[in-house]
């Protein structure tokens, strides 16, 4: 997750001191030539699987109470509400953590 923000940060600078430039595959690939390697780290979970493990770390770091869980999301209670449901009917097993709290 922090390689993503940094990626993103480093493409925001970049675009901040040239406004003008067109965001192209080129001009992403000259700020982030390890994207064109192919050696380049891949991740082993899927961007849900990762999203669901932040949910369940909040949710066990914040006892359950959804809106500080959100807030540090950085989502809307609304859809942290639509991710725990989601969650819970992929689950046989519904976890205590995720329909315990506000």
């Amino acid at each position: 997750m922090r390689e993503l923000q940094n990626f993103v940060e480093r493409i925001v600078v970049n675009l901040a001191a040239r406004p003008d430039r067109e965001l192209s595959d080129e001009f992403i690939a000259g700020i982030l030539p390890e994207l064109q390697r192919n050696n380049a780290i891949r991740p082993t979970n899927s961007l849900r699987e990762q999203e669901e493990a932040s949910i369940r770390q909040a949710m066990q770091t914040f006892n359950g109470d959804k809106a500080r869980v959100a807030e540090s999301l950085g989502i809307s209670t609304t859809t942290l509400w639509r991710r725990l449901r989601r969650m819970q009917q992929n689950n046989d097993n519904p976890i205590n953590q995720i329909s315990s709290g506000n």
